[in-house]
C-alpha cells in the first residue's frame, strides 16, 4: 500500500502548568571529607572536588581560617639565647643584635691592643729564643766502644753558643740489660759548637752506649 504525508498545520495539544526551575544558587550540595589530600580536577563532581577542599582546610586547622603564624603546627624553634647547639634552632633577633654588638666590641679591642699584642709575641719569642740559646739537651747516636779500649766521639751542639758552656753527660740506653759497670764516661774539649766524649770499656765485650747530655751557660 502506498504512503500517503498529510499536512496537518499548527496544531497545538492540551498543555498542564509549567514546572518551577530551582534556584542552584540555594541548592545544597552533599560531600564528605576526602580521606587524602588530592588536587581538585575539572573532570570530577562538585562534591567530590567540595570533599577534597574540605580535606585541604581540615589538615591545615586553626591557621586555615586564622592567617596567623602562630597557629601553624611545626613551627622553627627560636632560641633567644646563645645555648643552643641544634642545626634546626633559629636565633632570635635579638640574639643577633647581642653578637654583632660582640663583634663591634671586639672590632675595637683589636684596634686598641693590636700594637701591645704584637710587642707582647715579639718579647716572648725573644725569651724562647734565648732560653734555647742558654740551654741545650740530647741524646747522641749509638757509640761502639770496641773491648777493653777507649773511644772518642764529637757531639755537636744544635746551636752554637755565645760562650762555652757546662756540660753534664751520662750513658744512655732503652735495654735493662746493658752492664755499667767496668765503664766510664767523660767530657773533654767542650766548646760553643759541641764537646767530646771520651769512653772507657773495662768489658771484654763492645760496649754499645748512646750519651745523654746538657749544656746550659
Amino acid at each position: 500500500m502506498a504512503k500517503r504525508e498529510i499536512d496537518l498545520g499548527s496544531v497545538i495539544g492540551p498543555q498542564g502548568p509549567p514546572g518551577e526551575v530551582p534556584d542552584l544558587a540555594q541548592e545544597k550540595i552533599s560531600f564528605t571529607k576526602a580521606s587524602e589530600r588530592i588536587n581538585i580536577d575539572p573532570n570530577e563532581t562538585t562534591a567530590e572536588n567540595l570533599g577534597r577542599i574540605m580535606k585541604y582546610l581540615a589538615d591545615l586547622q586553626t591557621v586555615a581560617f586564622s592567617g596567623l603564624y602562630q597557629d601553624l603546627g611545626y613551627k622553627p624553634v627560636i632560641i633567644a639565647n646563645l645555648l643552643s647547639s641544634s642545626d634546626s634552632s633559629i636565633l632570635s633577633a635579638s640574639m643577633g643584635k647581642k653578637l654583632a654588638d660582640m663583634v663591634g666590641t671586639l672590632s675595637e679591642l683589636d684596634t686598641e691592643v693590636s700594637v701591645d699584642l704584637v710587642k707582647a709575641i715579639n718579647s716572648l719569642v725573644e725569651r724562647l729564643d734565648t732560653l734555647e740559646a742558654s740551654r741545650q739537651s740530647g741524646i747522641s747516636e749509638t757509640i761502639t766502644v770496641s773491648a777493653s779500649a777507649i773511644t772518642t766521639k764529637r757531639i755537636d751542639f744544635p746551636k752554637a753558643f755565645a760562650s762555652i758552656p757546662n756540660v753534664v753527660a751520662c750513658f744512655y740506653s732503652g735495654s735493662t740489660e746493658v752492664n755499667f759497670s767496668k765503664v766510664n764516661l767523660s767530657v773533654i774539649d767542650i766548646d760553643t759548637t759541641g764537646f767530646t766524649a771520651k769512653i772507657f770499656n773495662g768489658h771484654t765485650a763492645r760496649f754499645m752506649p748512646n750519651i745523654e747530655w746538657i749544656a746550659q751557660i
